[in-house]
């Protein structure tokens, strides 16, 4: 603005005051109106063309917080849908982590989701603290349930006892290569079992 002022060779006040009579003057695209109007209820008398009427303009606020909530509304989409931005699934009563800088990607001490409001959750963690955070700073912790718990010990009981009988091979065979079989037959298996908890573990998460 100075480096105008200064090539024009007009005073820099001069030049502030017209474009703030500009901006004054100009509709907004979110409410379809100039600030001006929507101050004083009518057109800002500019000085290039005489005004036809004198009488003020009706009470169009209704009509300004439609088109306004309107423009928001197109704005939020536009960049929800840019940015591809996902609706949060958190619920009252869930269980959930919190994001913390300081330390690790994500607090390890859990919480309870005690309240909701737009996007404002409140927690409670297991430390008695409470936190009220937005939505993008939580993570829900999801519990295998009952019946998969029970299955995992089931299977590492059974692991443990294919151990125990493979142990009770043979006398015979026992006498060939009885160090060398134990540790092969017994590598197999550990190798078997870390295969079948990883692929188990990978569909649960």
């Amino acid at each position: 603005m100075e480096r105008i002022a200064k090539q024009e060779r007009k005073k820099y006040r001069c030049l502030i005051e017209g474009m703030l009579n500009a901006y004054r003057a100009t509709p907004h695209p979110a409410t379809g109106k100039s600030p001006y109007e929507l101050m004083f209820g009518r057109k800002m008398r500019l000085g290039v063309l005489p005004e036809i009427s004198e009488t003020p303009e009706r009470d169009n606020h209704l009509e300004v917080r439609q088109n306004d909530a309107l423009y928001k509304l197109k704005s939020k989409r536009y960049h929800d849908k840019r940015r591809n931005v996902r609706k949060s699934r958190i619920a009252v009563g869930d269980k959930i982590l919190m994001k913390n800088k300081r330390t690790d990607p994500l607090s390890p001490i859990p919480g309870k989701v005690i309240n909701i409001r737009g996007n404002a959750v409140t927690a409670r963690f297991d430390d008695g603290k409470v936190f009220m955070r937005d939505k993008s700073h939580f993570k829900i912790v999801r519990e295998r349930s009952y019946v998969e718990k029970r299955e995992r010990v089931r299977e590492e009981q059974t692991f443990q006892d294919n151990i125990l009988n493979q142990s009770r091979i043979d006398q015979s065979t026992r006498d060939v290569l009885p160090d060398q079989i134990n540790r092969d037959e017994a590598d197999q298996l550990m190798n078997s079992h870390k295969s079948s908890t990883n692929d188990r573990n990978s569909r649960f998460t």
